[in-house]
């Protein structure tokens, strides 16, 4: 019995020591799988991080202030002419910039809302809407103004845009409430007349902040009360009911597969003719209010923001660019690119540009 109860102990031992073996083994390999996904995750995160860093060497961000001659905080417009000016509407004035230097081109001090938007027809004249209903066309010499005796009422101007025929297309309302402050709409010149368009000929709404045309020349105006088309004859309206996320329209770009993008006050919302996809900040984009769009020659979508700086879009993932990648500021009125495609963007703090090498 002895021998046995000796036997069935040795066993037991070798049993045990066996197990505390394979116990260890196991703790081994547990340890070895962890470490391998540690490691693994760590070049991961690594590799993210020198991507980045290589994407950052091939852009650069530059801010002009005033040590670079450029002395205005608010860059409420921006256009780009065939030579590759950049000009800008400003609240001191328009102020273009030809890769060198910046010159006051017109100054408009005795308006306290300055320049407040620009654009550029086809022939190179320089169209600089401003408050008090003034229009004004730089032809590179000389400026005509247009005003009150050419049926522009009294109001300001919010947008410009040109379209295929060379008529010129305002986006006007009443917003500094000034009492002098007449009317609002869209105002359309022919290069002979002008003609006002308003809730009475089919508008949704009279304060009109964006303005584009389509590929199709149909003119888009985003109003405080929903969306307007008009397509020389007919007006159509779509409004929160027919899927905008917000009913005030900020900014309005037309992508290169004529999707219409529209900045509001509670996100974004895009329209391919059919369907209408909506973009706030639990999809992903830093805030619900958008003040520009911009398309660049790649198809992405650019978007000023107020305080959220800029986000770029291109068609899958959002970028969110602030403060402190470069922006002057987070508060975004103007977005354009360039002919070389460096972006630049008009703040509330001054002009920087994202520049592509």
């Amino acid at each position: 019995m002895l021998v046995d109860g000796r036997l069935e102990r040795l066993f037991l031992s070798q049993r045990e020591t066996n197990y505390n073996k394979m116990k260890k083994r196991d703790q081994d390999s547990t340890k070895r799988i962890f470490i391998g996904i540690l490691i693994m995750y760590t070049a991961i995160i690594l590799f993210s991080c020198e991507k980045d860093n290589l994407l950052n060497e091939d852009a650069k961000w530059i801010t002009y202030s005033s040590e670079d001659g450029f002395v205005c905080d608010w860059v409420k417009d921006i256009a780009v002419d065939a030579q590759n000016v950049i000009w800008f509407a400003t609240d001191k004035g328009v102020i273009d910039y030809d890769g060198f230097n910046f010159n006051y081109t017109r100054n408009f001090d005795t308006d306290p809302s300055g320049a407040s938007a620009i654009a550029i027809d086809r022939h190179g004249n320089i169209w600089v809407g401003s408050g008090a209903g003034r229009l004004c066309q730089f032809d590179g010499n000389n400026w005509k103004i247009y005003d009150s005796k050419d049926n522009l009422p009294r109001t300001d101007i919010n947008a410009i845009t040109i379209d295929d025929s060379d008529n010129i297309w305002l986006g006007i309302a009443c917003m500094n409430w000034d009492e002098y402050c007449i009317g609002g709409g869209v105002w359309k010149y022919d290069g002979s007349d002008g003609i006002i368009y308003n809730k009475e000929n089919g508008l949704v709404n009279d304060y009109v902040y964006a303005v584009a045309v389509d590929a199709h020349n149909e003119k888009w105006f985003g109003t405080g009360s929903g969306v307007s088309k008009f397509d020389g004859t007919n007006w159509t309206t779509y409004k929160t009911s027919d899927g905008l996320v917000s009913n005030r329209i900020l900014a309005i770009a037309i992508d290169y597969h004529d999707n219409k993008w529209f900045g509001t006050v509670g996100g974004i919302s895009k329209f391919d003719g059919v369907n209408w996809t909506t973009y706030t900040i639990s999809d992903g984009i830093s805030n619900n209010i958008i003040l520009s769009i911009a398309v660049d020659s790649e198809n992405n979508k650019w978007f000023g923001t107020k305080g959220g700086g800029v986000m770029k879009f291109d068609d899958i993932n959002w970028t969110n660019y602030s403060t402190y990648n470069g922006l002057a500021n987070d508060t975004v009125p103007s977005i354009a690119i360039d002919n070389t495609g460096n972006i630049w963007f008009g703040t509330n703090g001054g002009v920087t540009k994202y520049e592509i090498n």
